[in-house]
């Protein structure tokens, strides 16, 4: 795809990274850090675990956080297209790449006849990836707080 430059490999696939990704991770990262009191209130009502602001809202702290967040959207963005690219490729057809965008991302594969028995297992893979992507991350929102009971550390 045009305007995008390759970063790496994953399992033999080239993975490409479109040049709005370096336009709105920064622009996430902002907006996520900006919002991090009120997402983190959200979180707590959502969820029902306590969280303790004063850390992640002094400093550069909520911009370290937004950028990791964003960095995280994205790679479950990149193991969605990876979930779809391995199992297309299993079926027999050639990936070319995967592309991240600003919107997303993008496998390309070779074209060829439509096979239903390829297709379908390769367009259900990458939402059920989604899901198992966000059943761990809720799963840690629960097992952090019961794991450290005493989240502050020492100040000397």
């Amino acid at each position: 795809m045009d305007g995008s430059f390759r970063i790496g490999r994953i399992f033999g696939i080239p993975i490409l990274i479109h040049y709005s990704f370096i336009l709105v991770i920064p622009l996430f990262a902002w907006i996520i850090g900006s919002q991090i009191t009120v997402t983190t209130e959200m979180l707590q009502g959502f969820f029902s675990v306590p969280i303790d602001t004063s850390y992640i809202s002094e400093g550069v702290m909520p911009w370290v956080l937004g950028t990791i967040v964003a960095l995280g959207l994205f790679g479950g963005v990149l193991l969605h297209e990876l979930a779809h690219s391995l199992v297309a490729r299993r079926k027999g057809i050639k990936i070319n790449s995967i592309t991240l965008m600003i919107f997303g991302g993008i496998a390309s594969m070779e074209e060829g006849v439509p096979d239903p028995k390829a297709e379908l297992p390769m367009a259900l893979v990458g939402p059920i990836a989604s899901l198992v992507v966000g059943l761990v991350c809720m799963g840690i929102a629960y097992v952090v707080p019961a794991v450290i009971k005493n989240p502050r550390w020492p100040v000397s």
